[in-house]
């Protein structure tokens, strides 16, 4: 492969390889608020003096358990912010939103140039290099171009599943002696207790 076609397969693959580098290096969704820069994290929305709307949105890398315990965490945390004791979830639901995405291996079809969404063939007549279904080049008899079969070496393609979680939960504060039959009850201290070290807080200093 001459130099020129080195540095232009290159120049191709080179932004594929940098968003694979950037998906490893993603982390579990840290327990933090929505941001203009984030969409991933908690937010909340208060609907009366009681009761408050809770939504954690998780990414890729973020498993449903953890998902989970941010919501009850930050259920809690408005909970004592407002002077209560507990609260009641009166709904609670958890979204997974999956999406499927295929990956072509850039170097497979190497040397014949192959890279993620384009697959040159190879015409053994001319002994060339053509983009699928159409070449030019100079064959045993002369120069030929035209439409013709061509031999492709196989694509080499791994296909993975994405997987985000999204939990909401509606909840009523309460003081005192939790209510009965409303649904399920929790001690706001006890969960700040308990889920403190599994919410995934950033580190001080941090968002």
């Amino acid at each position: 492969m001459m130099a020129s076609a080195r540095i232009r397969h290159l120049a191709l693959i080179l932004p594929l390889l940098l968003a694979l580098g950037a998906c490893s290096s993603m982390k579990p969704t840290a327990y933090a608020p929505v941001t203009a820069k984030s969409e991933y994290g908690y937010k909340d929305q208060k609907l009366d003096d009681d009761t408050w709307r809770v939504t954690v949105s998780g990414n890729s890398r973020t498993e449903r358990d953890l998902v989970e315990n941010q919501l009850l965490y930050r259920a809690a945390e408005i909970a004592l912010a407002n002077g209560a004791d507990g609260f009641v979830v009166l709904e609670r639901d958890v979204e997974r939103d999956v999406k499927y995405q295929t990956r072509y291996d850039p170097y497979y079809a190497y040397p014949y140039g192959g890279f993620w969404g384009y697959r040159p063939v190879y015409d053994p007549f001319g002994a060339r290099l053509y983009p699928p279904g159409f070449g030019t080049g100079y064959g045993f008899g002369g120069y030929s171009a035209g439409i013709g079969m061509v031999f492709a070496p196989p694509a080499r393609a791994e296909t993975r599943s994405i997987t985000k979680y999204t939990a909401y939960a509606e909840v009523r504060l309460y003081q005192g002696s939790g209510p009965v039959g409303e649904g399920a009850t929790y001690d706001a201290r006890q969960v700040i207790a308990e889920l403190g070290g599994r919410v995934n807080k950033p580190a001080p200093g941090k968002s």
